[in-house]
């Protein structure tokens, strides 16, 4: 389990030269050769994500490496042809060398998700998992929005059932789903608030205490100081 998207990216595109076609790369990936597509792709997503994220006028990381990322899609793209027999070609000579200098540049950034411990991940998921059932306790939630934070929840707690989690999804979800959850606030009767508030609160915890900088924090921290949480 890795914090660094690409670094992850580069682990997985190792096991090319051990197969004899995409098709089978990416059967080995996953039970499911277009799961394992789409898990590829989506690292090589995440990766442009962070580099967006650090970077800045006089310093753009995404301009810089355009042309490694094409590399990549290339690299992970099925062919319009015979996929079946088109042979997996990982990374060398100096796109290699450039793939890792960028994951050094990652490491280094500060913007990536937290590396978290088995207790940890263990507590995120009892958050996730009480934070749906305080929701499905609560009637007057409209079923939209019920059935979009079920939906993220079901997604996040997919994430923990994985062998290898990824981090930089489960991090985007849990902030998805802290913010989702806050429209629920106004439905949230007196005696539930201070187990429903405390979910959301260890959601976001386990990213940070920063996260309370942010206006979803301001709004969930304004809720604690005006004592909805309970002693």
């Amino acid at each position: 389990m890795s914090n660094n998207p690409l670094r992850d990216l580069l682990a997985l595109m190792e096991g090319m030269a051990e197969e004899p076609s995409l098709l089978g790369f990416y059967g080995a990936v996953d039970d499911s050769p277009r799961e394992g597509h789409i898990r590829a792709l989506e690292l090589l997503s995440e990766t442009i994500r962070a580099c967006e994220t650090i970077s800045t006028a006089a310093d753009d990381v995404v301009a810089d490496n355009e042309g490694l990322f094409e590399v990549l899609w290339r690299k992970l793209n099925l062919p319009e042809y015979n996929w079946k027999q088109t042979r997996a070609n990982g990374l060398s000579g100096s796109d290699l060398i450039a793939a890792k200098n960028l994951v050094r540049t990652l490491d280094h950034a500060g913007s990536l998700p937290t590396v978290l411990g088995s207790e940890e991940l263990e507590g995120l998921r009892v958050a996730f998992e009480k934070l749906r059932k305080e929701i499905g306790l609560i009637s007057e939630i409209p079923d939209g929005l019920r059935n979009y934070l079920d939906y993220l929840i079901a997604r996040g707690l997919d994430i923990l059932d994985g062998e290898d989690v990824d981090l930089t999804a489960l991090r985007s979800l849990s902030f998805e789903v802290s913010g989702a959850s806050l429209p629920v606030t106004s439905f949230v009767p007196e005696e539930r608030r201070k187990d429903f508030f405390e979910c959301l609160i260890q959601i976001s915890q386990t990213w940070g205490r920063d996260i309370f900088t942010g206006a979803a924090g301001g709004v969930i921290s304004a809720a604690a100081t005006a004592g909805l949480l309970g002693s």
